[in-house]
């Protein structure tokens, strides 16, 4: 009787989970949560990345990542509110998300530092910060 009872518990606990993400509200919330996963995995081997592909020291890793922080607070600050105002929030995700790819697609053909530094990293924050805070408002609402 015990394990019956655990397998009825477990069976209810997975169709509560399957109601949950079932409804438009349900599939925003698998987005922002595979989002969340992916950007943490590549946040934890950005530094391994860099480590050895451009041979930065932990000392200029870590310079860069807190150039990406400040980045983020100003595009935060300056630009989410008035683009997702003027293109919507559901449009500027799908074209952050479409500009990120292209970014990293362009990143995976050169080897220059300076260009890796001077573009790629600062789009990739500016979109990777727009697209975290879309999926935060589209999420809530």
């Amino acid at each position: 009787s015990g394990g019956g009872g655990r397998v009825a518990a477990v069976r209810s606990s997975l169709q509560q989970t399957a109601a949950a993400f079932g409804g438009g509200g349900g599939q925003m919330l698998l987005l922002r949560l595979l989002y969340s996963l992916l950007m943490r995995a590549g946040y934890s081997m950005h530094a391994l990345y860099e480590s050895q592909v451009w041979s930065l020291s932990p000392a200029v890793s870590g310079s860069l990542a807190s150039y990406n922080q400040l980045l983020g607070l100003a595009v935060d600050w300056l630009l989410v509110g008035r683009l997702a105002a003027s293109r919507g929030e559901g449009r500027l995700l799908c074209l952050c998300l479409f500009l990120a790819t292209l970014n990293s697609l362009l990143e995976s053909r050169h080897r220059a530092f300076l260009l890796y530094a001077g573009l790629h990293l600062p789009v990739s924050a500016v979109l990777g910060r727009i697209t975290k805070t879309c999926l935060a408002s589209l999420f809530s609402k």
